[in-house]
């Protein structure tokens, strides 16, 4: 009876070890589920903007109302801005061509073919006949640049008139007062400069600040301004 203890006892010891090094042993591996084709979901952080784009079932893209008008938006600042950018190198470039000059409208006297604030580009010819545009130093005004349409030539005695005026000017020109005839007008351009001549600070406000807002907009949004856009997975 004394004797059957210790046996005992090591045989518990024994079966206690074994057990313990049972749950030591790592766990079998789960066995992976196959891989399918739908796409990853997308996860989008907080402090990160949504996607634009939200994909359909079927693999279309759909864009919400929201983007469309951003992206009309941007489009209209880009042609605003391009516009004036273009017009702007446009007079400046072909001012410098030998025999060419331009000059800003500031009266409305050949409206509504030239209006004020359009860019006259003229160029110097040898002969000039009835009925064509002319920009000219006004014999009645010392200084003053005048484009008014031909009326008359008679014996080199030129009479010119404003489309929109009642009576032809009162002075006659030579052919040596004409710089030259109109070749190409740009509308508009040269009202910022009108507008500073004449002291007419709210226009000029206006213009400067649609063109900061156009900026803005065109800017805002680096995927809209770039032409760019969220892809959905495939």
């Amino acid at each position: 009876m004394m004797s059957s203890h210790p046996v005992h006892h090591r045989l518990s010891r024994v079966r206690g070890t074994e057990v313990g090094l049972d749950l030591l042993q790592p766990a079998p591996a789960r066995p992976r589920r196959p891989a399918d084709d739908r796409p990853a979901p997308r996860v989008v952080l907080p402090t990160q903007r949504r996607p634009i784009d939200e994909p359909t079932p079927d693999g279309t893209l759909r864009f919400p109302p929201s983007w469309w008008f951003r992206f009309a938006l941007s489009q209209l600042a880009r042609l605003y801005l391009c516009f004036l950018i273009g017009a702007t190198l446009l007079v400046t470039l072909v001012g410098l061509l030998p025999g060419w000059s331009t000059f800003v409208v500031r009266s409305g006297s050949m409206a509504p073919k030239i209006e004020v604030g359009d860019v006259v580009i003229v160029q110097a010819r040898d002969d000039y006949s009835k009925g064509q545009v002319v920009t000219f130093h006004n014999p009645d005004l010392a200084g003053a640049v005048t484009t008014h349409r031909i009326s008359a030539d008679v014996d080199g005695r030129i009479t010119t008139k404003g489309d929109a005026n009642s009576v032809a000017d009162p002075l006659e020109i030579t052919r040596a007062d004409i710089i030259g005839t109109g070749r190409i007008l740009v509308p508009w351009i040269g009202l910022p400069m009108v507008w500073a001549q004449q002291r007419h600070w709210v226009p000029l406000g206006v213009f400067w600040a649609s063109v900061l807002l156009a900026l803005v907009v065109w800017r805002s949004d680096p995927e809209l301004s770039k032409g760019g856009r969220h892809v959905a997975p495939r």
